[in-house]
């Protein structure tokens, strides 16, 4: 991923780490099943993709979770 952003943007390749920071903080872990994010928070991330996918299906995304193994067992069921 950095390196794609370093050839992409030569000078300001800096400026887009935080995108590729999030990106990488949303994208599940095989082993565990959740996101680095939503193992630090508890909740998935909000982002923009799942904003409009909520907005498509017209459904709400769960609220915080008080600890991760609540969230944990929340997500399975919703699964």
């Amino acid at each position: 991923m950095l390196r794609s952003m370093v050839d992409e943007f030569e000078g300001s390749w800096d400026d887009c780490l935080p995108w590729a920071l999030f990106a990488y903080r949303e994208i599940p872990v095989e082993t565990l099943g959740f996101s680095p994010y939503e193992m630090l928070f508890g909740r998935p991330v909000r982002g923009p993709l799942a904003l409009v996918r909520s907005t498509w299906l017209e459904t709400p995304i769960p609220s915080k979770a008080k600890c991760t193994s609540v969230h944990a067992r929340l997500a399975r069921d919703h699964r």
